[in-house]
């Protein structure tokens, strides 16, 4: 059995061949990976928290009582009016969060140091 080095230069036919596999590497771009935004005022109005609050139903007598049950109930529904603009406020400040967390976590990282 003899041994046959490999010729000091490649064929012609092999560097043809590779030529196709060369010119298409060379287009090839990089993959780019896109998010859609979330639908953070989607979520808000599907929540009902910008819907208006209403308010408690008049009194229909003038007894002090009664005045005193509908500030109470007045009162109650401003605190519920406030709470549903709290939660409409955080559900926005999550939603924002979670965007730039995925935006972070879709950078290309470097490789070693070198890329």
């Amino acid at each position: 059995m003899r041994f046959n080095p490999l010729p000091a230069r490649p064929s012609r036919s092999v560097l043809i061949s590779l030529a196709p596999l060369a010119l298409l590497s060379a287009c090839a771009t990089p993959i780019a990976l896109t998010q859609a935004a979330l639908p953070c005022v989607d979520l808000v109005k599907a929540s009902g928290f910008l819907e208006p609050t209403p308010g408690a139903a008049l009194p229909a007598n003038d007894f002090a009582g009664t005045w005193l049950t509908f500030s109470d109930r007045q009162t109650a529904q401003l605190d519920r009016s406030n709470a549903d603009k709290a939660g409409a406020q955080r559900i926005l400040e999550h939603c924002a969060a979670w965007q730039e967390k995925a935006a972070a976590a879709a950078k290309p990282r470097r490789r070693f140091g070198l890329f």
